[in-house]
C-alpha cells in the first residue's frame, strides 16, 4: 500500500474512532462493541489527540495528586487503547460497565498503583477496563501552568451490537 494512501487510511480510522470514544467530563466514555479486538489479541491502540510529554521526569517528584476539577487542563487521552470485550460474556450477549479511577502521572501514564475498579457489573469487565486504562497513554493535567498528577474517573459501557 503506498504511503499516501496508509496515512488516508490511518486519518480516516482514527476519525473513526474518535467519533465512537469521545472524550466526556474527567474521564473518556469508552463503547466496547462486538466489534473489539478478540482477547487473545494484544491490547490495539489509537492515536486520538496529541500532547507533548517531557522527556524526562521532573528532578523532585510531585507527592501532590490534584482532583480533576482542581487543575486548569484536566488529563485527556492521547492514545487511546480499545478495551476487549470479555469472550464469555459477549457469547451470551451481555452488556456491562464499569468504572476505573486512576491517577494520571505528568508524563501521561496511569500511575500503576493508583489504578483500580471502583464499580463492576463483572469482574471481566472490570479487568477489561483497568487492562485499558493502563495501556492508554494521555495528555497530562496542567495546574498553574505545570503538569501535575491527577485523579480522574473513567467509566466504560459495553454493550452487544444491536441490543438494545
Amino acid at each position: 500500500m503506498p504511503a499516501a494512501e496508509a496515512r488516508c487510511v490511518r486519518e480516516r480510522r482514527r476519525r473513526s474512532l474518535m467519533a465512537r470514544f469521545p472524550l466526556i467530563g474527567t474521564g473518556m466514555l469508552l463503547v466496547a462493541s462486538a466489534c473489539a479486538p478478540p482477547s487473545n489479541q494484544p491490547v490495539e491502540r489509537f492515536n486520538v489527540g496529541s500532547c507533548r510529554a517531557p522527556t524526562a521526569r521532573p528532578s523532585e517528584p510531585d507527592t501532590v495528586i490534584y482532583d480533576a476539577r482542581d487543575v486548569d487542563r484536566r488529563p485527556e487521552v492521547a492514545q487511546v487503547a480499545i478495551p476487549v470485550y470479555p469472550p464469555a460474556l459477549k457469547a451470551r450477549g451481555v452488556g456491562g460497565k464499569a468504572t476505573v479511577v486512576a491517577v494520571i502521572d505528568t508524563l501521561g501514564h496511569a500511575e500503576p498503583d493508583s489504578t483500580r475498579v471502583t464499580v463492576a457489573s463483572d469482574s471481566a469487565f472490570g479487568s477489561a477496563a483497568l487492562a485499558a486504562v493502563r495501556a492508554s497513554r494521555w495528555c497530562s493535567g496542567i495546574r498553574d501552568g505545570h503538569r501535575v498528577r491527577v485523579r480522574i474517573t473513567i467509566p466504560f459501557h459495553w454493550a452487544v451490537s444491536g441490543a438494545p
